[in-house]
């Protein structure tokens, strides 16, 4: 008896990257222009990615049949860039 496989299902083309910016803190007295992270976007229908400004991967979300593409990719956006850490401002 032979095995027999199946070709693999073919991968969709993601779209061209598509530029986002999202507010991480809003303007205070201490930052007067506020905080905001760039980055962009490529989708399919079933998976976002974002990168950075510099073209690094920051993260990737599938996607369920409704969900907006630009909302996902804003959301993961703020949640690698929006983090407080080593890198934030130090304020007295």
């Amino acid at each position: 008896m032979r095995a027999t496989f199946a070709a693999p299902a073919p991968q969709q083309a993601p779209s061209d990257p598509i530029p986002i910016l999202v507010t991480l803190r809003t303007p205070d007295e201490r930052e007067p222009a506020g905080v905001v992270a760039r980055g962009y976007y490529r989708h399919t229908p079933t998976r976002v990615r974002v990168y950075d400004e510099e073209g690094a991967l920051l993260g990737a979300a599938n996607l369920q049949p409704g969900d907006d593409h630009v909302v996902v990719a804003r959301k993961l956006l703020k949640e690698k860039c929006g983090r407080s850490g080593f890198h934030a401002p130090l304020y007295n």
